[in-house]
């Protein structure tokens, strides 16, 4: 949020607060959370400017990797927030913050740079089924159980296979092919 918004903010709930609207309304209205309303309808003009002040010199976590995200964003602008984290963990191993941080990191980016996302749309055209018999689907999943002492989660790795051909009966009932590997 700029100076110009936090200031808008902060007359609006003021305002709203004058009219007799309760903290849970304001913030309804305003699309702000409660304890944020709370914060500033008990602060002072002067005491706003400082909180304002103190933001333009605060620094974010995934600022000293800026130059290394700057680098990426501009040669891949296709990049997600999800894999700068990733190549990030892969170049320096341990960082201080989550993906959640990073993308709000490399909206700011984007947004500070002009770097946008390339928005390349999907090639899709659906295709004639094949004949009977000639086509099958497979769904895999992973599903994590318990082990049986209890301690340790293993990691079940199932298939669905589904037929397309009317003869896939089962114990006398039509249905799909259920098979299991782990």
């Amino acid at each position: 949020m700029n100076t110009e918004e936090g200031w808008k903010m902060y007359i609006d709930i003021k305002h709203l607060k004058s009219r007799g609207f309760s903290n849970s309304k304001i913030s309804k209205l305003l699309g702000i959370s409660r304890p944020t309303v709370i914060k500033y309808v008990n602060m002072e003009p002067e005491e706003f400017a400082q909180e304002m002040n103190k933001r333009k010199h605060r620094t974010k976590k995934a600022q000293k990797y800026e130059e290394d995200i700057i680098g990426w964003l501009k040669q891949y602008p296709q990049m997600t927030a999800a894999q700068v984290f990733d190549w990030l963990e892969e170049k320096y191993e341990k960082i201080d913050f989550n993906e959640s941080t990073m993308r709000n990191y490399v909206r700011f980016i984007r947004k500070e740079y002009d770097i946008l996302k390339d928005s390349s749309t999907r090639q899709y055209e659906a295709s004639d089924d094949p004949p009977m018999g000639k086509q099958m689907q497979v769904d895999f999943g992973e599903k994590k159980v318990l082990s049986q002492m209890g301690k340790k989660y293993l990691s079940m790795l199932c298939a669905l296979f589904y037929l397309t051909q009317d003869s896939n009966i089962v114990n006398g009932k039509q249905g799909p092919l259920r098979l299991a590997i782990s």
